[in-house]
């Protein structure tokens, strides 16, 4: 006798509540990186010299950079402003150029008129800012002629790319001059960007995400997305195992085994099932994909590629 159509619909719903119902829980995954520019061993102290800038008229770059490398390093080691004497310091000193250009004039914009219900054509003021700022790091014992090495970072800015001043939407004219953040502000963050990205070089880090599973109809997936729940890595590993090696086909239960390997800390593995996924998905599953280079970037700073 054949189904009716209130039965297939409320199989067809229950199937779908099946799969929206199961557990497919969020995994939260933190990596620890060593330095990418290792400091010297038995380091307790930095002591952060003087930076010279270009051009003359920038000065106030060096403050800023200093009162930034004093907030990021501070949360590694000591900062001591007269460490020369001490053994276990490392001195950072540096240059820094600032390059900032300005842009301004007029041009014409059409805009509605409501109350004529036509459009016109007006001019309204422009402005373009673009900026950049290289800065070179230095490392050195206080006292000693032979630096330890040196690390380069550069930062740029183009205001027609800022949020600010394309507005909340995205929808504000990109060289409305009155949106412009002030050029001592921009070189400013560009400044704290840097020292940042140089505290990230020399010091060690944790990457973290959260990779959101997916749900599947595969019981024994189920029992290993749920043990991933419960904390149980291990366990959640080797039921989906078992459920990949059952349906060989199916890209998210081999996704859902990676991102158990990964929040497991078996990155090589993990690795390899992600590009799985990518193979047969034709390289569009962006959650593969992205995962897959946050992966592939940790080995590389761990030494395994």
């Amino acid at each position: 006798m054949p189904m009716s159509r209130s039965a297939v619909a409320v199989l067809v719903a229950g199937a779908a509540a099946l799969v929206a119902g199961c557990t497919a829980p969020v995994l939260s995954v933190r990596h620890s990186l060593p330095a990418a520019v290792p400091m010297p061993a038995g380091t307790q102290v930095l002591h952060i010299g003087t930076f010279t800038v270009t051009p003359p008229d920038r000065q106030a770059a060096a403050a800023a950079m200093t009162e930034a490398l004093q907030t990021h390093l501070s949360r590694h080691w000591a900062i001591d402003g007269d460490a020369r004497a001490r053994a276990h310091t490392v001195g950072v000193t540096g240059t820094i150029a600032i390059a900032t250009s300005e842009k301004s004039g007029t041009r014409r914009l059409r805009q509605y008129d409501e109350a004529t219900g036509a459009w016109r054509e007006h001019e309204v003021p422009t402005f373009v800012r673009t900026a950049s700022a290289h800065v070179t790091f230095r490392l050195n014992r206080p006292g000693d002629a032979h630096p330890l090495g040196a690390v380069d970072v550069a930062r740029a800015y183009d205001s027609t790319a800022d949020p600010r001043v394309r507005g909340a939407l995205g929808l504000a004219r990109p060289d409305d001059p009155e949106h412009l953040p002030p050029a001592d502000q921009v070189v400013r963050e560009l400044i704290e960007a840097c020292a940042d990205a140089f505290a990230g070089m020399i010091a060690p880090n944790t990457v973290e995400a959260e990779v959101k599973t997916r749900g599947t109809l595969s019981s024994k997936a189920n029992d290993g997305l749920k043990a991933a729940e419960a904390g149980d890595l291990d366990n959640a590993v080797q039921h989906l195992a078992l459920a990949v090696a059952e349906n060989p086909d199916d890209v998210t239960l081999w996704f859902n085994l990676a991102a158990a390997l990964e929040a497991a800390g078996h990155l090589e593995k993990a690795l390899g099932h992600y590009e799985t996924v990518l193979e047969r998905t034709d390289g569009r599953d962006a959650d593969a994909a992205l995962a897959a280079q946050r992966v592939r970037r940790i080995l590389k700073r761990r030494g395994k590629m």
